[in-house]
């Protein structure tokens, strides 16, 4: 069957099928990490315009949201989000977790949910620079772009960089400003 009679653009579903093979990498790259990772397509605008909105409900808008000068980037962005700043766990005791002065059933069994803080206990929470995960690098990246700019000695530097931290992607300078084709 082709791309067209699925009533779908071939140019649509060339996109669909990359961005599925880029899901597939960066979920091998990422599967041994341990913790929920999110992510989404970067939307640019205009803050400048009174028809650019962001969802003020929505925690991740910011984090989601570029002005427009940086669309050529046309960025997914993988964010981690530390829970642990806002929520607890809290385990039952006789079938029944403690929260404050309120007492709630352990309706599942499992002896344990998570709860939000209170903000005098969010306000106590020290915040890390950063958090260490395991990442595939190899699983990401396919290739790599030197700027066409930069000079021979520079090229072979990332070469042997890349080499150094076991990067199996090809080194390659960038054709950007090759001639175009005639």
């Amino acid at each position: 069957m082709s791309l067209r009679q699925c009533g779908t653009s071939t140019h649509a579903a060339t996109k669909e099928l990359l961005w599925s093979r880029r899901k597939a990498r960066i979920q091998s790259a990422l599967h041994d990490v341990g913790v929920s990772i999110f992510g989404g397509k970067i939307e640019y605008g205009d803050y400048g315009s009174e028809a650019f909105e962001m969802d003020e409900n929505n925690a991740f808008t910011p984090i989601l949201h570029k002005r427009l000068s940086f669309s050529y980037e046309a960025e997914y962005r993988l964010v981690y989000w530390d829970t642990s700043v806002v929520q607890k766990e809290l385990v039952a005791q006789n079938g029944v977790f403690h929260w404050g002065d309120k007492i709630l059933p352990d309706i599942d069994g499992r002896g344990k949910i998570k709860v939000s803080k209170e903000p005098e206990e969010i306000n106590l929470v020290e915040p890390r620079p950063g958090h260490d995960m395991a990442c595939d690098v190899n699983a990401l990246a396919n290739k790599i772009y030197v700027s066409p700019l930069a000079a021979d000695w520079f090229v072979e530097v990332v070469k042997v960089a890349t080499e150094s931290y076991g990067l199996t992607a090809p080194v390659t300078r960038s054709s950007l400003l090759a001639d175009p084709l005639r």
